[in-house]
C-alpha cells in the first residue's frame, strides 16, 4: 500500500487505537505534546513527526500535525472504539524506515518527498503535501481539509465505510476469478467456497468471508453451472452502506439497506 493512501484514506486508510490510549492522551497532556504544540517544525520534520508519532501509538499528537486534527478530537469513547480495527489495519503498515529525500515549498504550501524503502534499485519517492495552518505545517492538502471541515465528526466513520466498500468491490471480483480459474481445472464447473479452497484457488484465512466489514457468500447452481457472491455490510451504515452482488457477468453494486442483493435482474439495472 502507497504511503499517501495513508493520508487520503486513514482508514483506510492499518497500531491500535484504543479509547483508553486516546483518553490517557487528551486528559494527561505529555511534556512532549506541549513541546509540540509550541515548537515550529518545517515540512521535512513534520512529516517525520507525523510518522514517528503513529508509529508509537501516540495518535492525538499525531492527528495534531495533521488536517485530521478537527476530526478525531472530537469524536466520543464508543465512536473511536468503533474506528479501533480500521486504524489497526492501517497504520500496521507504515514502514519503519521512513526517509526525507527532499521538499519544497511555495508560500503556504509545501511538498516532502519520502522514501519507504532502502532498496537502491527503487528510484520513486512519495509526494506528502502539507499546508501552513496558523504559523504551524500540517500534514494534508486542502481538499482533504475542505472534506475534514464539512464532514466534522463523521470524516472517519464515512472514510471507512468507503474503504470497506472499494475493499468489498475487489473481493468480489477476486471471487470471480477464483472461480474462472476453478471451473477451467473442473470441465465447466464451479466450485463452493470449500472447493476453491481445496483447489487453492482462495486463502483458508479469508474462507468464513468476513472481511473488511463485509460478509461474503457463494451459492452455487444445481449443475455447478452457475455461480452467484454475494456481499452485505456487517453493520450496515458503519462498515458499509452497499450489499454486493457477482456472477460471471460483473459485480453490482446497491444500497439496500445492508440486505443481500440478488443482481440486476432482480431490479433492472444495479451495476
Amino acid at each position: 500500500m502507497r504511503i499517501s493512501k495513508f493520508i487520503l484514506f486513514l482508514s483506510i486508510i492499518s497500531l491500535l487505537f484504543t479509547y483508553d490510549t486516546f483518553a490517557q492522551e487528551a486528559s494527561n497532556k505529555s511534556q512532549e505534546s506541549t513541546q509540540q504544540e509550541n515548537k515550529i517544525l518545517n515540512p521535512i520534520d513534520t512529516v517525520k513527526e507525523f510518522y514517528r508519532l503513529l508509529r508509537e501509538k501516540k495518535y492525538l499528537e499525531g492527528f495534531r500535525l495533521s488536517v485530521y486534527r478537527d476530526a478525531i478530537e472530537p469524536l466520543t469513547a464508543e465512536e473511536l472504539k468503533e474506528l479501533e480495527p480500521d486504524f489497526e489495519a492501517t497504520f500496521s503498515r507504515i514502514p519503519e524506515t521512513v526517509k526525507a529525500v527532499g521538499s519544497q515549498s511555495t508560500g503556504a504550501l509545501a511538498t516532502v518527498f519520502i522514501k519507504s524503502t532502502d532498496n537502491p534499485k527503487d528510484p520513486t519517492a512519495e509526494e506528502i503535501p502539507l499546508m501552513l495552518i496558523n504559523n504551524h505545517w500540517v500534514v494534508g492538502d486542502a481538499e482533504t481539509l475542505e472534506l475534514v471541515k464539512s464532514l466534522g465528526t463523521k470524516f472517519f466513520p464515512e472514510i471507512r465505510i468507503r474503504a470497506h466498500e472499494d475493499a468489498a468491490q475487489i473481493y468480489m471480483e477476486r471471487y470471480i476469478g477464483a472461480q474462472k480459474l476453478y471451473s477451467d481445472a473442473n470441465k465447466g464447473l464451479y466450485g463452493s467456497i470449500d472447493d476453491l479452497v481445496t483447489a487453492t484457488f482462495w486463502p483458508p484465512s479469508l474462507k468464513n468471508g468476513q472481511m473488511e466489514g463485509y460478509k461474503f457468500t457463494i451459492e452455487i447452481g444445481k449443475d455447478k453451472r452457475e455461480f452467484w457472491v454475494h456481499g452485505e455490510p456487517l453493520t450496515y451504515g458503519k462498515s458499509g452502506r452497499v450489499s454486493f452482488y457477482a456472477d460471471l457477468n460483473g459485480v453490482y453494486r446497491l444500497d439496500n439497506g445492508g440486505q443481500v442483493f440478488r443482481g440486476p435482474q432482480s431490479l433492472g439495472n444495479g451495476k
